[in-house]
């Protein structure tokens, strides 16, 4: 059974509107519900000819496009495994140029899908219902309106300088799911935490390619008191990372590496918080483990951002293996990121 998480949640609403599209539409339902096959949904044109329909929301307006790349390459590869005349990925955001030689795929983004609601009125209101609720950055009506007209070739005239992003790569193999069963394979034990590290730093560089840049390894502070494992800067055009940079002035993103077996405890926390400084714009740290944090770890979690306004973000293998999958099909890993922070945060006590 799926957790409905926020994100899940929203995704559900945004394929459900494309599936009142179809069926105001007249076109035939073949597999409402298919489970593992990489599409939500087949219906068949009143020609007679089939479509599989994949619905995927992104929470942030600019998305990359190494990540929609992917995600409709693994549309045509599941339209041609069920033998599908065509294909149709609908995003929920926009994008500037054409994504070219997808095959029999089409890829539909917002704005091309407020155009094909025209006749459906009820549906336009659904949608633009749903965008509001998407992305946490918060715009000006001069942004949404040039975001409307330029898609992700817009920047937000209040975007940090040193957010801006680094020349965008090519696409990476699909390799999520390997590196998923690497991750989980180690060891838990102290032997074992080299291991741990190296592993969840290829999941992280996969997962955040297009988001940071000059990443370090086995960091020492100016004074050698403290280590961290590894540290980036951000340098993200997604609403999540640049919403972070503004709300908690960080440009740096530390990641630490817990391979205990059972749930990581307050004392850890402690030292990580340690390794987080405001001058330093490094204000937010992501903790990976096993198991993730007991309650006694979670309240001193939430004190630290209460009383210090640093940001600890916990993520367990369960996690980044989530994050993982999504990243090779195109998805939004971020999503995973946003649901954590965003229950951490609307939990928060004075």
């Amino acid at each position: 059974m799926a957790i409905e998480t926020a994100s899940f949640l929203l995704g559900e609403d945004f394929e459900n509107i494309i599936r009142k599209f179809y069926l105001a539409e007249s076109y035939k339902f073949i597999e409402a519900n298919p489970q593992g096959k990489g599409y939500d949904f087949m219906v068949e044109h009143p020609s007679g000819q089939k479509i599989v329909i994949e619905a995927k929301v992104y929470r942030t307006k600019i998305v990359q496009r190494a990540d929609i790349v992917r995600a409709v390459m693994a549309v045509e590869e599941a339209r041609r495994r069920a033998g599908a005349e065509h294909g149709r990925l609908f995003i929920s955001s926009a994008i500037a140029i054409p994504v070219r030689d997808t095959g029999k795929t089409e890829l539909i983004d917002v704005r091309e899908l407020y155009k094909s609601l025209w006749r459906h009125p009820a549906l336009i209101g659904e949608l633009e219902a749903l965008v509001d609720k998407l992305a946490p950055m918060p715009w000006t009506p001069e942004d949404k309106l040039n975001w409307a007209i330029f898609g992700d070739g817009y920047t937000p005239a209040n975007e940090p300088e040193e957010a801006k992003p680094v020349a965008e790569p090519e696409p990476l193999p699909l390799s999520g799911q390997s590196l998923c069963e690497a991750l989980r394979s180690v060891p838990p034990s102290n032997e074992g935490a080299s291991e741990f590290e190296e592993r969840g730093y290829d999941a992280i560089r996969y997962i955040f390619d297009n988001h940071f840049s000059n990443w370090k390894k086995q960091q020492i502070t100016d004074g050698g008191i403290s280590r961290y494992d590894v540290v980036a800067r951000i340098s993200s055009k997604h609403d999540l990372w640049r919403s972070i940079v503004i709300n908690f002035r960080t440009w740096y993103i530390v990641f630490e590496f817990k391979n205990y077996k059972g749930k990581i405890s307050q004392g850890q926390i402690y030292t990580t918080e340690k390794y987080l400084f405001a001058g330093a714009m490094r204000t937010v740290a992501v903790l990976i483990s096993r198991e993730g944090a007991d309650d006694n770890a979670m309240a001193a979690t939430r004190g630290a951002a209460r009383e210090s306004g640093k940001l600890i973000i916990h993520l367990t293998i369960e996690d980044i293996c989530k994050m993982l999958t999504l990243k090779d099909t195109g998805g939004d890993p971020n999503s995973v990121m946003f649901d954590i922070i965003d229950d951490m945060l609307m939990k928060l006590e004075r």
